[in-house]
């Protein structure tokens, strides 16, 4: 009777326990909602005031000693290539088509959306698999810039004419893309507006929900503190840790560039980009897209600082982007 007695209340307890860990492991999920949506209102400025102090201090120096990586050809296949996608500059056009090359190439592909949000979890989980991937290995998300423990790693991007892209990014925030691709999150004060009426184009934040083109290429989100500095930082990142950013108004050519840079990787890359483009070129396309009145660019021009910083890093890739094509012989 009395080991009856026992058992039961060790059954108790035990199922007592089993609930206590379903509401630990439930408010752990909780939490780590809640943690990735208010991460740039709180955590966020413990760590982007750290890595501010570096921003200032110079981190351009580092690459000092460092061999000059963009526009050098790289052989072979043991490396992992870093694809820090910026958004609305075409990079599920060339997703498309290096996926076509790589899953007969048995090359480890590691897409992620999660990885895009700035939390400290995400960067350290970012870091180790970066860290343990083999190679040859492709990683790819809207993801900002970052140095990983390991010489075997090229990064690799896409941009566009800043101001095409700030209206782009707009207009797909709002009404998506014929493939019904869209952001849900987007503010709903928005909603129904135009480009041309938006009167918080004059004010010094200037677009709404807007990641800056210089945290793609340094990996800060408080560049608008020292933005002179993060120019020099992302030049400096660019030319040291990137093989090639190609242009999107001239995606046939950057196509051919990177075939050339990364032959063994992306060789065939250019016809498979034709047959992305025949088949799903409709499906990228933003809809409802209408273009701003020479008034609302002029404003834009004026008021928007950050824009004119995205222009220097535009036309510096740009400048680059020719010199690779000249020496390539690409028409």
């Amino acid at each position: 009777m009395a080991s009856t007695k026992a058992l039961e209340t060790i059954a108790q307890f035990l199922l007592f326990l089993s609930i206590l860990s379903f509401f630990i492991s439930y408010n752990d999920l909780e939490q780590a909602k809640f943690d990735r949506i208010s991460w740039k209102y709180a955590d966020f400025k413990r760590v982007s005031k750290r890595r501010s102090v570096s921003l200032r201090s110079g981190d351009e120096s580092r690459d000092k000693n460092k061999t000059r990586m963009y526009g050098i050809p790289k052989t072979g296949m043991k490396y992992v290539v870093i694809y820090n996608a910026v958004s609305k500059c075409g990079s599920r056009s060339l997703l498309s088509s290096l996926y076509s090359l790589y899953t007969p190439r048995e090359v480890h592909v590691d897409v992620t959306r999660v990885l895009s949000i700035p939390t400290p979890y995400n960067a350290s989980f970012l870091l180790r698999r970066v860290q343990s991937m083999k190679t040859p290995g492709f990683v790819s998300g809207h993801l900002p810039f970052n140095i990983y423990a390991r010489d075997d790693v090229v990064h690799i991007s896409m941009i566009r004419n800043p101001l095409e892209r700030l209206i782009s990014l707009y207009y797909f925030n709002l009404y998506g893309d014929a493939g019904g691709l869209r952001n849900k999150e987007f503010d709903k004060r928005w909603q129904g507006k135009k480009f041309d009426s938006l009167e918080e184009l004059s004010n010094k934040d200037g677009y709404p929900q807007r990641q800056n083109l210089l945290w793609f290429f340094t990996g800060d989100e408080r560049v608008r503190d020292d933005p002179e500095r993060a120019v020099a930082l992302a030049k400096s990142n660019i030319l040291n840790h990137f093989i090639f950013i190609g242009i999107l108004e001239e995606y046939n050519a950057s196509v051919a560039i990177f075939e050339k840079l990364l032959p063994q990787v992306m060789n065939g890359l250019p016809s498979a980009y034709n047959k992305t483009m025949t088949e799903r070129r409709d499906m990228y396309r933003t809809v409802n897209r209408t273009t701003p009145s020479t008034k609302t660019i002029e404003m834009l021009m004026e008021n928007d600082k950050f824009l004119n910083y995205e222009f220097e890093i535009y036309y510096f890739v740009k400048q680059l982007f020719m010199e690779l094509k000249k020496t390539f012989q690409i028409s």
